[in-house]
């Protein structure tokens, strides 16, 4: 498909963390540290994204999002 612009499509798995996320700070937090609770006990999403940019018009929509439980 030709658009002008770039069309990104992003497959993402979402798992929950055991970071709080009402903490001081939140904008800075390095999600590196963030541990994940034991396997049985995450909830993961698997999610689809297609994001279409037009940097020149500083412009970015996201065209559509899927998610399910994975």
């Amino acid at each position: 498909q030709v658009v002008a612009g770039v069309k990104y499509y992003l497959t993402v798995e979402l798992v929950t963390t055991l970071c709080r996320k009402n903490g001081a700070g939140l904008g800075n937090v390095d999600i590196s540290k963030c541990s994940l609770p034991a396997t049985s006990e995450q909830l993961k999403l698997h999610c689809e994204f297609q994001v279409w940019s037009r940097v020149w018009l500083n412009d970015t929509r996201l065209l559509s999002q899927n998610c399910s439980d994975s």
